[in-house]
């Protein structure tokens, strides 16, 4: 566990340190703070960051199917066969008497 600062983070986010300090709190990186005094403040994991920026640069998952089972249309058969090719037959026998 790396601990870095912010002058560290907003190099490897590539932002300045006011925003990369508001980004950081923004996706709830914890912070540890060491303190008061000069040389001390708050401080960042680099693994944390780094694995927050991977989870932002992942495709998103495709949302899950909200429709459930689609219902299909069933074709009526009649011994094996579709009820509308037999009406068909009958309709196209019935036309040449």
């Amino acid at each position: 566990m790396k601990l870095i600062k912010l002058i560290e983070a907003s190099t490897l986010l590539n932002l300045s340190t006011k925003a990369a300090k508001a980004q950081l709190f923004e996706w709830n990186v914890q912070c540890i703070d060491t303190g008061p005094g000069r040389g001390r403040g708050l401080r960042w994991n680099e693994d944390d960051i780094l694995n927050e920026i991977e989870s932002r640069m992942r495709p998103p998952l495709p949302p899950p199917n909200s429709q459930g089972h689609k219902k299909t249309r069933k074709n009526f058969r009649i011994s094996g066969r579709k009820a509308s090719d037999i009406l068909s037959e009958m309709n196209s026998s019935g036309r040449g008497q």
